[in-house]
């Protein structure tokens, strides 16, 4: 846009470049003489300018809110740009993060995984005592503790 802003000043100056606001490439209803500011006012030209740059922000604003909408497990903080492509990007991104955590999160949910229920109870193992181990857990048994 700054480009374009540029070049209409300069084409207010006597330059007769010939430029494309739109991005298109082409010019439409462009005069015989080359100059597509000859019969326009430059303030006019930026004006319009400033409302077609405003229309644009408003429409990536709104795109970035249907893009929200339609991903909801991304959080809106993590959307973000200034352009369509860009939106897409930081969402195809943040969608590739989400997913890394995801699948860490079920790692560590399956390597720390507890059976539901009690375990099985009955007499502690004490087969890996020494035989003096075992005669004191004996005797504190029969005194009751």
């Amino acid at each position: 846009m700054a480009e374009v802003k540029e070049q209409l000043s300069e084409n207010g100056k006597g330059d007769s470049q010939e430029i494309d606001p739109a991005g298109h490439g082409e010019l439409s209803n462009v005069p015989a003489d080359g100059n597509p500011v000859a019969g326009e006012d430059v303030g006019a030209l930026l004006e319009k300018l400033r409302r077609m740059d405003q229309a644009l922000s408003l429409a990536v604003a709104r795109y970035r809110e249907v893009v929200a909408a339609a991903n909801p497990d991304i959080p809106a903080e993590m959307i973000t740009g200034s352009t369509l492509e860009e939106i897409d990007r930081s969402v195809a991104s943040s969608r590739q993060l989400i997913d890394r955590i995801k699948v860490q999160l079920e790692r560590e949910r399956v390597a720390g995984h507890v059976p539901p229920g009690s375990p099985i109870r009955g007499l502690p193992d004490l087969s890996g005592l020494s035989a003096r181990e075992k005669i004191h857990h004996g005797i504190g048994e029969r005194q009751g503790k």
